[in-house]
C-alpha cells in the first residue's frame, strides 16, 4: 500500500531574510520519522524573468505546526503592530513598541496567512501553518530539504506570493533521496 501525502514548500527567495521571527518548540503529536530510516527530498526554487521586489518585515515567509509559538521581536527603534488577517484561524492586531517581544500560535492548518503592519502599509509577511512536519521555506538560494519523510508517494506542493503555486508528485523509498525543482515563470 502507497502513502500519498501533499508537502508544501514556502518560497522565501529573493525575500527572506535572518530576523525579527523565529519559531520555537514542537506541536502536536505528529513528529517526523527517527533519523536514519526515512526518505528526503531535496532540491532547488528558481525563477526566469524579474523578481518581484521583496516586503520589509523580516523574515518575510515563515512556516510552523498548528499550535506552535511564533515569536516575534521589534528590532526597530518605532512601534510597529502585527495584524494577521487568517481565513481559517483567528484574527489580531498587536501594537509592538520598538524592542519588545510577543507571542502567539495559530491553531489551524492555513497556507499562507498575510501579514500586514498597520502602522506602516508597505511591511508584509505570510505565515503557513502546517498540522504535519513535513514543511521547508526556501533558503535565499531556492533550495530546500525535507528530511525524514516515511517512505511513500508525494505531492510537493511549492507556493509563492505572487506567483502562486506548484505541484509535483515524487515517490522515495525508505534510507533514499531524491531531487525535485520547480521553476516558476516571473511576469
Amino acid at each position: 500500500m502507497k502513502l500519498q501525502h501533499k508537502l508544501f514548500v514556502t518560497l522565501g527567495l529573493a525575500i527572506l531574510s535572518v530576523g525579527s521571527w523565529a519559531a520555537s518548540g514542537a506541536a502536536g503529536p505528529n513528529s517526523p520519522a527517527p533519523a536514519g530510516s526515512g526518505a528526503s527530498v531535496v532540491g532547488k526554487v528558481k525563477f526566469t524573468g524579474a523578481l518581484p521586489q521583496p516586503c520589509e518585515y523580516a523574515p518575510h515567509v515563515v512556516a510552523v505546526r498548528a499550535n506552535q509559538k511564533l515569536k516575534m521581536i521589534n528590532s526597530d527603534n518605532t512601534t510597529h503592530n502585527i495584524h494577521p488577517l487568517p481565513t481559517n484561524n483567528r484574527e489580531w492586531n498587536k501594537a509592538e513598541p520598538a524592542g519588545s517581544t510577543m507571542e502567539e500560535s495559530f491553531p489551524r492548518e492555513e497556507i499562507a496567512i498575510p501579514v500586514k503592519c498597520n502602522v506602516h502599509p508597505w511591511m508584509k509577511s505570510y505565515v503557513a501553518v502546517f498540522k504535519h512536519p513535513y514543511f521547508a521555506v526556501t533558503g535565499k538560494d531556492g533550495s530546500f530539504q525535507l528530511p525524514n519523510l516515511p517512505p511513500g508517494e508525494y505531492t510537493v506542493q511549492a507556493w509563492h506570493e505572487k506567483l502562486g503555486t506548484m505541484t509535483q508528485k515524487i515517490t522515495v523509498a525508505a534510507g533514499e533521496t531524491k531531487s525535485l525543482d520547480f521553476t516558476f515563470k516571473a511576469h
